[in-house]
């Protein structure tokens, strides 16, 4: 959803270590669902490997004398045992059956283990859950298993020798009953997230020169305020059974404005021939870092917003009591700003303002756990879902980890969400996760290995059991967020594989082979940009600046999103820009990265009053709101006749300042245009930059020999918050280094124990 990561890699750690810390009283998904998958590695011992040891420490060893059937069984010395290596994943209410043939009297025993890896206990507080055998002969021992504790996440199992040295031969264990959901038997209502921002080339930088994969639509590089655009994806998403989108949506709270950025539902599916034949919905992303803009009355603008735009069009989804689902991203952020009591009040309110339109059906994005649940509820919110899984399953610390640690990680806290039963619970399924197009080209973010359509499938089916059968619904996570690497979207490489996989999980009965539709040359040429600029692309002598001269049609957006027009008026090329005296100004689209303590010039050519200056953005891509370099003398007066150059110098002298834009502000109070042509942003050679040692020096502006200012980028009072912050994530990380120590003495120590 967003175009630059959300957090560096430090901050991702830290987030890793809270969610594995929320969800240690949450069991971990059985690696296997079915009675007919035997969990126990080599059940037969016809391998020797390093699978099982003898309790004491040694390797065990096998006999070719005593066997039940093959050609050797493993022995247990008296007064020893064997264990499991390799740990068997459980999951919560469940119950396993276990068998083997034994030659004498054994005990069985399972060790129980937390999702942090540290032991709990022997079954039943010690007690065997099979205590068997005869001696001199080989007898089949069985028994039940039953993993009641919700602490618990894996075990090992433990065969003990009671009496003399006994055998054990042909072992297995298998799930055998638990918890089952009865969803709907009617067919799912499926529905899928769609993706804004493809609306300029440069959004699609990043993913067509993303290395590590080939990404691009079996459609091209697409324009998303195009009709057509709209009409194939509808024709490819109802082919394989998607029946309504739900749009990412933004709104700036604090000028009350609909966001440019939703071209998608504004645009291109409202003049689409064959929008009927998807209903929509909108999922309002409350993501923006300042919400002081947030009030009761803001919120009820929207929500009038929201009704006379989309309400009122005859395909929104609703309920079946005819209510209008409404999804919010981070309802937690309305409960933090407003409290609990003050959320419901602005939910309901918000309730009333559309209740000519059947009122809102309130879903949050938020993993089902019991107090979230709870607490969503009690503010007014009537269902839960996801979007996409982005660090499930990867361990502490680490940034990968392969697609099937998804669904084992997933799958429980759904299934504890679902029996708990405290909200209707929509479940997500998700073809794959890769962030690394938004992040720098895989400088940060977090990525799987290994999806294939077999293995989404497999997530279709096993979470297919958690729909709500009033709601009947599920979502995919996404169609088109390419960066993310969530996408489901036909592409060249891998076609409609995902959508027919899920396909013929959901819907077996309506699938029909047929071939990826892709569209004539003509109709591509329509629909998509003719040119995909570079990542980050620099000139030969060294501009950062895409597009600078304005030679090409992308790398710009006016103020506001207003057309941008040119002139044959230049300072070099064959064309400069128009900024007219009705917008405001003009701003680079792509940001531009700036290293700390360097020193870059900053210049743009003029015709008309204008200013320039630059906008400051953190690592995360997004504004320090209120926080520019500014160069030159503002609102100064100039020859309307006359091209100048605005010439300054900034050094970024601010950790929390990664990125800029460049920026032409119209000052002009006259009624003639302001030309603009020959944007640069350079960095100075260290001997040049070690003579810039001024702080803030502005200069005025000549037209014959500009004069460079310099801007001090600086840490300032606004900055000391996050000093806070990374005292606290320090503090943190030492107490997670402190708990896991002591857990790891802990179990070291009880390993000791049990030798002795």
């Amino acid at each position: 959803m967003n175009r630059f990561p959300k957090v560096s890699n430090i901050l991702m750690s830290i987030i890793l270590v809270f969610q594995m810390v929320l969800y240690t009283m949450i069991p971990a998904f059985a690696a296997g669902d079915s009675e007919s998958v035997n969990l126990f590695p080599n059940p037969d011992f016809e391998k020797k490997n390093d699978e099982w040891q003898l309790l004491t420490g040694e390797e065990p060893s096998y006999s070719s004398e005593k066997f039940h059937e093959g050609a050797q069984s493993i022995v247990i010395p008296v007064g020893n045992g064997i264990k499991l290596i390799k740990r068997i994943d459980v999951q919560t209410d469940s119950s396993y059956k276990m068998t083997a043939w034994v030659y004498g009297k054994v005990d069985v025993i399972a060790m129980m283990y937390s999702r942090e890896d540290a032991p709990i206990g022997y079954y039943l507080s010690g007690t065997p859950f099979i205590s068997g055998g005869e001696e001199g002969k080989w007898t089949q021992i069985s028994g039940t298993f039953t993993a009641d504790d919700m602490q618990v996440d894996n075990i090992s199992i433990e065969f003990r020798a009671s009496g003399s040295d006994c055998y054990v031969d042909d072992i297995s264990f298998l799930l055998s009953a638990g918890y089952n959901p009865a969803p709907s038997s009617d067919p799912v209502k499926l529905g899928c997230y769609y993706f804004n921002s493809w609306t300029a080339p440069e959004d699609w930088s990043r993913i067509k020169y993303f290395e590590e994969e080939k990404i691009e639509p079996v459609i091209g590089y697409y324009r998303l305020g195009s009709t057509e655009v709209m009409e194939w994806h509808i024709k490819q998403a109802t082919q394989h059974g998607i029946s309504f989108w739900v749009f990412d949506w933004y709104y700036d709270v604090a000028s009350r404005t609909v966001s440019e950025q939703n071209t998608a539902v504004d645009h291109s599916f409202e003049s689409a021939s064959n929008r009927d034949d998807m209903e929509f919905a909108i999922m309002w992303c409350n993501e923006e870092k300042d919400i002081s803009s947030w009030s009761e009355e803001s919120l009820v603008d929207m929500t009038r917003i929201i009704c006379e735009k989309y309400l009122s069009k005859g395909n929104y989804l609703k309920t079946s009591d005819g209510q209008n689902i409404f999804v919010m991203t981070r309802p937690d952020r309305l409960i933090s700003h407003f409290g609990k009591e003050g959320a419901k009040s602005i939910l309901k309110k918000m309730d009333e303002a559309a209740a000519e339109y059947g009122g809102f059906y309130y879903i949050g994005i938020k993993y089902p756990t019991v107090a979230d649940a709870t607490e969503l509820k009690d503010v007014g919110f009537e269902a839960l879902t996801l979007y996409s899984y982005s660090i499930e399953g990867i361990p502490t610390g680490a940034m990968e980890a392969s697609y099937d640690k998804i669904l084992p990680y997933v799958e429980p806290i759904i299934r504890a969400g679902d029996k708990a039963d405290i909200l209707p619970i929509i479940p997500c399924v998700s073809p794959n996760w890769d962030s690394r197009p938004w992040a720098d080209l895989g400088d940060r973010g977090t990525w799987r290995t290994g999806s294939t359509p077999e293995l989404f499938a497999e997530m279709c089916t096993t979470l297919r059991k958690y729909v709500d059968p009033e709601l009947n619904m599920m979502m995919i996570g996404t169609w088109n967020e390419f960066g993310e690497g969530s996408h489901i979207e036909p592409t060249t490489e891998k076609g409609c594989k995902y959508l027919d996989a899920m396909q013929k999980a959901l819907f077996p009965d309506t699938y029909v082979e047929h071939e990826v539709m892709i569209p004539t040359e003509e109709e591509k040429s329509r629909m998509d940009f003719e040119e995909i600029p570079a990542v980050n692309p620099e000139t030969e002598d060294g501009n950062f600046v895409v597009n600078p001269s304005f030679e090409r049609d992308y790398g710009w957006v006016t103020f506001g999103g207003g057309e941008i027009q040119y002139s044959d008026d230049c300072i070099d090329g064959e064309r400069s820009l128009i900024l007219s005296v009705t917008q405001k100004g003009i701003k680079s689209r792509s940001l531009i990265a700036i290293e700390p303590n360097t020193t870059y010039t900053v210049s743009v050519w003029v015709k008309g009053n204008a200013d320039m200056q630059c906008a400051l953005f953190d690592g995360d891509g997004v504004w320090i709101k209120g926080q520019y370099a500014k160069f030159g003398n503002s609102g100064q007066s100039r020859n309307d006749d006359e091209w100048v150059q605005l010439k300054g110098t900034l050094t970024n002298k601010n950790k929390n300042v990664a990125f800029i834009d460049i920026e032409v502000v119209n000052v002009n109070t006259g009624d003639i245009d302001i030309l603009v042509d020959m944007a640069e942003i350079r960095k100075l050679e260290d001997k040049e930059s070690e003579e810039s040692t001024a702080d803030t020096a502005e200069s005025d502006v000549d037209t014959k020999e500009p004069v460079s200012s310099e801007s001090g980028l600086t840490d300032s009072d606004e900055n000391k918050p996050n000093k806070i912050v990374w005292i606290i994530v320090a503090s943190v990380i030492i107490i997670s280094v402190i708990v896991a120590v002591t857990v790891y003495k802990a179990s070291d120590k009880r390993k000791k124990a049990d030798k002795k």
